[in-house]
């Protein structure tokens, strides 16, 4: 249980090089700004001015790791590997996933884990952190997201979509800072 009023942010996650990722960005932020709650925006790339005012903070990682898949000598569609480049060398993680030529998934998570670490170190209490494309239309679940957290102690509110079983990480989240 959280005492007084906590301190409330959107994190704001994404990868916005062309017009059309900047206008999804743009309704996001718009529909996001209506709840009066700060925006922190983390991204790969640097955002136009439109953008950058509607974000009370704007962290820019220029690194994008992107992963590769390569098949195994005599495996097949299911049986591929993925193959990320380090600064000092490189590493081969298994995975089942085999529906993309190049895998983000690692970079996205890089931004959830560097936004999240930022907006804690800001002094949030509570953050709700979404994928920029996720397609918000309404506030109102994040206002009952923060209900659950606030007066039911979890520490994490998720949603998937899709099979749970491809859930690699939750696109629209919130989180009780102080508990997770």
């Amino acid at each position: 249980m959280m005492n007084g009023n906590p301190k409330v942010c959107y994190l704001v996650v994404g990868h916005t090089p062309t017009r059309e990722k900047q206008l999804i960005l743009f309704k996001l932020l718009s529909t996001l700004k209506t709840s009066g709650n700060p925006i922190v925006l983390i991204q790969h790339t640097d955002s136009p001015p439109h953008i950058q005012n509607l974000v009370e903070y704007s962290i820019v990682d220029s690194k994008n790791d992107v992963m590769n898949y390569y098949p195994i000598k005599g495996g097949d569609d299911f049986n591929l590997h993925l193959y990320w480049n380090f600064d000092n060398g490189s590493v081969t993680l298994g995975t089942q996933y085999a529906s993309y030529l190049k895998y983000h998934g690692l970079a996205a998570m890089s931004l959830f884990f560097n936004g999240l670490l930022n907006v804690k170190a800001l002094g949030y209490d509570i953050c709700h952190l979404i994928e920029y494309d996720t397609g918000i239309e309404s506030i109102d679940e994040f206002i009952e997201n923060e209900k659950i957290l606030t007066e039911g102690g979890c520490s994490s509110v998720y949603y998937h979509l899709g099979p749970l079983e491809q859930t690699i990480y939750p696109q629209c989240s919130s989180y009780n800072l102080n508990l997770s």
